[in-house]
């Protein structure tokens, strides 16, 4: 605890002493005064704590309002403070326990903050002091702004996204199957068919032989956008993109498209590099390339 921190406590402890003795009167003030004392520690509750004392009536008339004054502003001093020390606190943390783990540590932005333990991102809220976890722009878990809490939730997330026996020439096959059944329903023309509608199909082509003797709710596999995302970029990383004669391909999201964010796909890599795409097709390797001679 911090010289500032302790001091406020007691200061708003010694205030809700004396409050005691109007009780009858000040009693929501008095109920103020306690919980602040007991949640110094935490910012946003000094906050809204702060706030309310600082508009209380009852300040002049117990004449207490030079120590609450007092009080408040050496609250939003140490507010002010508290939050580049939470930042460089975070900093060191992450720093330190990303290399115990041997996981590199990007910063992509600073305000807001965004960070990269690849192959996942990181979105922090210094206010809040909450973290995201994300690939592909969507969101996987949540936690404290804390170094490791957010290592943990990091190697959760990886876990769970991580299938087992997943290979990268199966999901390939897979992938054609579900663009085929896509292809299918939605009758385009040259195969383009939207990212939004092949996910389903693959995620029905992927369910286990129990799913398909009983279709019901208990034995059907979850399998969402962040998972394909990832996925695709493990086979991109894999160098899968073309297998059995057919490649691959994936059609950018432009104009309008890209604002309508249910349809679109932020297609990255696990360095968070990538663009917006709408749609893909499967096509020949002598369709893109020429036969070879």
């Amino acid at each position: 605890m911090t010289e500032e921190r302790g001091d406020g406590s007691l200061q708003a402890s010694g205030l809700a002493a004396r409050m005691a003795e109007h009780k009858k009167e000040a009693t929501r003030l008095e109920r103020v005064l306690r919980d602040l004392s007991e949640r110094w520690s935490d910012p946003r509750a000094v906050e809204k704590d702060l706030d309310g004392l600082a508009e209380h009536a009852l300040e002049r008339a117990l004449e207490l309002s030079a120590g609450i004054r007092e009080l408040v502003e050496r609250g939003k001093t140490w507010l002010a403070s508290e939050k580049e020390e939470r930042r460089s606190r975070l900093a060191r943390g992450l720093k330190e326990g990303a290399a115990a783990r041997q996981v590199p540590l990007l910063v992509v932005t600073r305000e807001p903050l965004e960070l990269r333990l690849p192959p996942l991102g990181v979105a922090i809220d210094i206010e809040a002091a909450r973290a995201t976890i994300t690939f592909g722009q969507q969101e996987l878990a949540a936690c404290p702004a804390d170094a490791e809490e957010i290592l943990e939730a990091r190697e959760k997330a990886l876990s769970q996204l991580d299938r087992s026996g997943w290979d990268p020439e199966v999901f390939h096959r897979d992938l054609r199957q579900a663009w085929l059944a896509a292809v299918a329903r939605t009758g385009q023309g040259e195969g383009w068919v939207e990212l939004a509608e092949v996910l389903p199909q693959l995620a029905f082509a992927l369910q286990s032989p129990r799913w398909r003797l009983d279709p019901s709710p208990r034995n059907f596999t979850g399998y969402g956008k962040a998972q394909f995302l990832y996925e695709l970029n493990r086979l991109r990383s894999a160098g899968g993109l073309s297998c059995d004669g057919w490649r691959l391909v994936l059609g950018p999201a432009t104009g309008a498209s890209t604002r309508d964010k249910r349809r679109v796909f932020w297609v990255e890599d696990g360095e968070g590099r990538g663009a917006y795409h709408l749609t893909l097709r499967f096509a020949r390797d002598e369709e893109l390339h020429g036969p070879k001679s």
